[in-house]
């Protein structure tokens, strides 16, 4: 068997003054001496406290993902982290965190750690516990594969039972409109039960992009970023499907003018709400002028609102010429 060359710190932190958890994976290359991965996950609320760190480091960094996929995270803080970590594992703290791996003392490791936190939050009370792992990439990346084919199949199947489920349900929209299975995005803080959505709506679902025709879509929708991951795009709940018998809620949405969402979940989650200002795809291209930038809600309609034509002024000031003409006449002419 090949030798361990990858070294996995696993954390979990609690900051009491402050208020603030958060769970940390960082995963060192023994070979190269360099940092390979940070995942980082941090909230107000407690209880992402309640993971263990001695989980398997794949379990454990998949709870920090998911729990930044959900919006269950403080966005600016955890960004805040992730940035100090990466800057501050210099040579040295490298060093220490590979001796402490071979080694069975974490107590170094928990003190950079403690030290960082204590900084970025202005909080000295941080408690904080540390777990280690060690294996080697190839079967890093074997595990990887294989609980990502376990949950493609996983997802393959509760869509094609979804597809079942919803098959029932028949939505009447414009003829030549196109429908789309979307996902709704869960917001479970902040987010607006189920149950409570009505018409009119404003909420972010995502395409899920496992067809060519999907794909197209996201592609017109710009429902995509640099690093190729799909993003979700705001939609308006136009209809409302309640099944008492299984508490599921069918939703149909409309994403753009002719191009609609259907939906199904279960009456217990809450949706996350579309917010203007946190927009993913209009962040993506924040450094244009915001005049320019289109607004989702407000396709096809050929124009904006600073079109303004400029025979209006020429008009304006062709009548305050005349006006002034008139009075010159009239006062030169003793009138």
């Amino acid at each position: 068997m090949s030798e361990n060359n990858i070294y996995i710190l696993k954390g979990r932190f609690k900051a009491t003054t402050t208020n603030t958890f958060g769970l940390f994976a960082v995963f060192v290359d023994k070979t190269q001496k360099n940092i390979d991965k940070i995942s980082v996950a941090v909230s107000h609320f407690s209880s992402i406290y309640e993971t263990n760190p001695e989980l398997d480091w794949y379990k454990f960094d998949q709870i920090i993902q998911m729990a930044n996929y959900k919006g269950e995270v403080s966005q600016s803080l955890t960004s805040d982290f992730q940035s100090l970590f990466r800057n501050s594992f210099g040579p040295e703290v490298i060093e220490t965190f590979i001796d402490s791996v071979e080694g069975k003392n974490l107590k170094k490791v928990e003190n950079i750690f403690v030290s960082l936190i204590s900084k970025i939050l202005a909080d000295k009370e941080v408690t904080i516990q540390v777990e280690k792992q060690a294996l080697n990439r190839q079967e890093m990346e074997r595990i990887k594969s294989e609980a990502e084919n376990a949950a493609s199949k996983n997802e393959e199947k509760k869509s094609e039972e979804k597809k079942e489920e919803t098959s029932t349900v028949i939505f009447n929209v414009e003829e030549g409109s196109v429908i789309l299975n979307v996902e709704v995005v869960i917001g479970p803080i902040g987010g607006i039960p189920i149950y409570e959505v009505k018409p009119l709506d404003q909420i972010y679902v995502k395409i899920p992009g496992r067809t060519p025709k999907e794909m197209s879509f996201i592609n017109l929708l710009n429902a995509r970023n640099e690093t190729g991951e799909i993003l979700p795009v705001p939609a308006t709940v136009k209809e409302v499907v309640k099944d008492k018998d299984t508490k599921q809620v069918n939703l149909l949405v409309e994403i753009v003018p002719g191009v609609y969402g259907k939906a199904m979940e279960q009456e217990t989650v809450k949706l996350k709400k579309y917010d203007p200002l946190n927009d993913p795809r209009i962040k993506k291209t924040s450094t244009e002028n915001p005049a320019q930038q289109p607004n989702i809600f407000s396709y096809g309609t050929g124009r904006t609102d600073k079109q303004t034509s400029p025979l209006i002024f020429l008009w304006i000031i062709g009548a305050v010429i005349l006006i002034l003409g008139l009075l010159f006449i009239f006062f030169a002419s003793g009138g």
